[in-house]
């Protein structure tokens, strides 16, 4: 069977989402650049959350809620959709953002600071009070993860879990150079640029991969990687994920969040690069329901 190409995989997404419910209208498209233009959506609203707007939706009636937070540069539609239709649907509610200046989170941009990581996990916080949730889960890729782990930080009464894969404990000379490179347009993909011009404008999203390559290297030279500074004790229960074909986030990383988290286990995944929950879903899936149930 013909692997997918990147953007055609994105398309099937959409089709992903019809499946559950979220009707989507596709209302502009520029089909010289393969963007959507403009989308309507009939489930969820955009939510103002302080002066954030912030887009979500639900999936599941479960009574167990979950937190999904996309990773860099990642949305609901690009990192999560076509995993929606697995879900376990009856024994958990998954609440899904475009993080902040992200998708449909906007008109107002990311900001890109050393205060991120802590204002995305309090803003997200915000978000599930104002939605009424008190209790709650919480699984993030990648820097969704980081967003998670602050958010448990400072909201441990309200965490009942952490899920986290693909997040770095701390920079490394790799990282630096995917942001490095990853703020050069012109070296990404065809397949690649369009999925992501789907969700964003091209000059916002030039802008925030420079800003963030600016933000790692600063952190890199001046902290000695730890983005995060020290890493959090966290008190709730963390099931850490880990790919071992991972060319983003090497080995040391889960070791060095196993070693900052009492409460918490590594489950490795030998045949898995960074993004685990969409090549390997079934298993992951498993071991991620099986773990919040506990």
């Amino acid at each position: 069977m013909t692997e997918l190409s990147p953007f055609r995989r994105i398309r099937k997404s959409c089709v992903a989402y019809l499946s559950v419910g979220l009707k989507r209208k596709l209302l502009e498209v520029d089909q010289d650049n393969l963007r959507f233009k403009a989308w309507e959506l009939h489930k969820m609203p955009e939510i103002d959350v302080e002066d954030q707007q912030i887009y979500y939706e639900v999936v599941g009636e479960g009574p167990h809620t979950v937190v999904l937070i996309p990773g860099f540069i990642g949305t609901i539609l690009s990192d999560f959709a076509q995993i929606f239709p697995a879900l376990n649907k009856t024994k958990f509610r998954w609440i899904c953002l475009d993080p902040p200046g992200y998708g449909r989170s906007r008109p107002k941009d990311a900001v890109v600071d050393l205060q991120l990581y802590e204002r995305c996990g309090i803003l997200i916080a915000k978000l599930m009070q104002k939605l009424g949730f008190e209790k709650y889960s919480i699984a993030g890729w990648s820097q969704g993860g980081a967003y998670g782990v602050r958010l448990a930080e400072h909201y441990p009464e309200n965490v009942l879990k952490l899920v986290i894969w693909g997040t770095f404990a701390f920079g490394t000379k790799r990282s630096l150079f995917f942001h490095e490179r990853s703020a050069c347009l012109d070296l990404w993909s065809k397949d690649k640029l369009d999925e992501k011009l789907i969700c964003f404008d091209k000059e916002y999203l030039q802008q925030h991969l420079q800003d963030m390559a600016v933000l790692v290297r600063k952190t890199f030279e001046e902290k000695r990687g730890k983005y995060l500074g020290e890493l959090p004790s966290l008190t709730c229960p963390t099931l850490i994920l880990h790919g071992q074909k991972d060319n983003l986030a090497d080995e040391l990383q889960p070791l060095a969040w196993k070693s900052a988290i009492p409460n918490s286990r590594i489950q490795y995944f030998p045949q898995a690069g960074h993004d685990i929950h969409l090549k390997h879903t079934a298993e992951f899936l498993k071991l991620v329901e099986e773990f919040l149930e506990r």
